[in-house]
């Protein structure tokens, strides 16, 4: 028996020029293991976060469907196929409908490599960095024979999640791909949808030229299936000589008649809320069996513009769980002139029906003004709600919103949303677009800014009003923990790009805070109240240091032209070292009234 000759050992696949045996340990595939940390698991089309995903009816965008699949199938030398469209059009449920279709398919799945559903709003779904990193991890696990190399590089180099969108395509992908030999004979297929949604303009034309000079420059063996908005710079980029020559196109329009297709999902839609009215007994007697009728479903049509979203949030108001469907679609008729658009006239209605205006614009331009911040537990202790109360205002608004899990505790457990650990969502990127538009949104128009500001106002009055009502009533609530970590790590920087006036009315705040306790002080200070001093005491810190990183020449002050940088500065810098004063005081007292001297001075931070 001749003996193997160049063989390599390497980790757990052994090679020989004869044959190849892999043996894969997945204990040690540590490479793999931190891949995962920089993969965006809720962008994979079969994600938990994204469950119930948009869908396809199955006999609706056939046409388009098949368009689709005859270019996945066919040879040509289109790399890229752009499905693009208006907002709501449907575009994410084609191309979501495309892969389930391959991962049911035992041959059809053998060529599937992978997904990423953009999100805007949604963490890890909505930023670029995580793209390529998520595609690797899911082509290292379809691809034969390159999960081994893509665990060997990343076993080289622990932190390449980290890298630049450049550097993680190159390493991880591109690098990985080259150790195969010879390429893969059958194309593997990627889908990407909703870039427009991804945070900026930039780096959605990024993602395009890098995925272009993949399959271009360095021949790797794979199709991007690409859906998205027809946003002027995306449409700029497929134009680019690069990949207007490797590019299919197809446009979401009246080509594919989308008014067939909802009409057929309108019908669909009332038939299961009719259906789950008579297995409850609460179909109304004066309702035909037929209802809501042709004629209302052609309205609907009508209205809907070409746009499934519009035929979807119909249907989730309709059938919304403890209401009436008939009293539901009346609001949905009921039109109203001044209208910007059918789907604006829509989110109108349905926040009409809202008892209070001031209410819903003042809690839905808090989660907008919040960013990724976004905390439910801190949104009610701002608008001074009680626990549980934010999912109560928003169950009027289920039709609008959706739910997201939230990691660091039980919440709305008695509101709108059906488990615990939930945040609220918008449904639809729409739905933001229509309230921060005051043209299109009228009454419910959310202004970004004024909000950003009353949130850090309300932070800093909330802190005050703590500090104020420990002394006086040591009973008081303490505010929940997640609130003091949102004050300490997001409140300085909301303080320094906040305006010019809300920046005095804050700092005259404390200084009068400062002024009563000197006033007071031979009352002494309970512990209660001292905690909360410190907090102020460590967030004013931290804003002592962004005005100074700020005051470098390199970096340009906030609002430069309207804001009097120096003196802000100057006026900030007194008051700190007033308040460092009391804080110090406190501290004293606390230790001679509560501890016996059995607190430690060096527990007062330094500057």
């Amino acid at each position: 028996m001749a003996r193997p000759s160049n063989v390599m050992i390497n980790g757990s696949t052994f090679n020989t020029a004869q044959r190849d045996i892999h043996i894969h340990n997945r204990d040690s595939e540590s490479g793999l293991h931190i891949l995962r940390l920089g993969v965006s698991h809720g962008a994979i089309h079969d994600s938990a976060e994204r469950f119930p995903p948009a869908n396809c009816h199955s006999d609706t965008r056939k046409a388009v469907r098949q368009i689709i699949l005859d270019w996945i199938n066919s040879e040509s030398s289109s790399f890229f196929f752009w499905l693009y469209g208006p907002a709501g059009a449907g575009k994410t449920a084609i191309l979501q409908a495309i892969a389930e279709f391959f991962c049911s398919s035992s041959t059809s799945g053998q060529n599937f490599g992978g997904s990423f559903f953009f999100g805007r709003r949604a963490k890890g779904r909505d930023r670029g960095h995580f793209l390529f990193s998520t595609i690797a991890y899911q082509l290292a696990l379809k691809v034969p024979g390159l999960r081994q190399h893509v665990n060997r590089i990343m076993e080289l180099d622990p932190t390449l999640h980290t890298k630049s969108m450049v550097v993680q395509l190159r390493k991880l992908i591109i690098d990985a791909f080259k150790h195969l030999p010879p390429h893969p004979k059958r194309s593997y297929l990627v889908i990407v949808d909703g870039l427009d949604e991804c945070h900026d303009n930039a780096t959605q034309q990024s993602i395009l030229q890098l995925l272009c000079e993949a399959v271009t420059v360095h021949k790797l063996p794979l199709r991007f299936l690409i859906g998205s908005r027809p946003e002027s710079h995306i449409r700029d980029s497929f134009d680019h000589e690069s990949l207007y020559t490797v590019t299919r196109r197809v446009a979401l329009d009246e080509m594919f008649n989308p008014e067939r297709d909802i009409r057929v999902f309108l019908q669909d839609g009332f038939a299961r809320i009719c259906a789950k009215m008579r297995k409850n007994n609460s179909l109304p007697s004066h309702v035909e069996q037929s209802w809501p009728g042709e004629g209302i479903i052609d309205l609907l049509v009508q209205r809907s513009s070409g746009q499934f979203i519009y035929a979807a949030t119909v249907l989730k108001f309709v059938g919304a769980d403890f209401c009436s469907p008939t009293q539901q679609l009346a609001l949905i008729l009921k039109r109203d002139p001044t209208a910007f658009s059918d789907l604006d006239h829509l989110y109108t209605q349905i926040l009409s029906a809202y008892p209070s205006r001031v209410n819903i614009v003042q809690v839905l331009g808090t989660i907008l003004a919040f960013d990724d911040d976004l905390n439910p537990e801190v949104i009610e202790d701002i608008l001074g709600m009680e626990d549980g109360d934010l999912g109560l205002v928003l169950k009027g608004l289920s039709s609008l919103m959706e739910e997201d899990s939230y990691e660091n505790g039980a919440y709305l457990n008695k509101g709108f949303f059906a488990y615990h650990d939930v945040i609220p969502r918008f449904t639809h990127a729409s739905f933001g677009d229509y309230l921060l538009n005051s043209s299109r949104s009228g009454l419910f128009h959310v202004n970004l800014r004024e909000h950003k500001n009353q949130i850090t106002l309300r932070s800093f009055a909330l802190i005050i009003q703590w500090i104020r009502s420990w002394r006086i009533n040591p009973t008081t609530s303490y505010p929940r923990n997640a609130t003091w970590v949102y004050f300490t790590s997001c409140l300085p920087d909301r303080f320094y790009r906040s305006s010019t006036a809300v920046k005095e009315a804050i700092m005259t705040d404390i200084n009068d805070l400062v002024q009563d306790f000197w006033r007071t002080s031979s009352h002494g200070t309970d512990g209660e109240s001292f905690l909360a001093m410190r907090h102020l005491f460590e967030i004013l810190q931290e804003c002592f240091h962004v005005f100074e990183r700020q005051a470098k020449p390199n970096n340009s002050p906030v609002n430069s032209g309207h804001l009097d940088e120096t003196k802000i500065r100057t006026k900030f810098n007194m008051l700190f070292d007033e308040y460092r004063k009391m804080f110090d005081q406190s501290f004293w007292l606390v230790w001679a009234e509560w501890f016996g001297g059995t607190i430690f001075v060096d527990s007062i931070p330094e500057i």
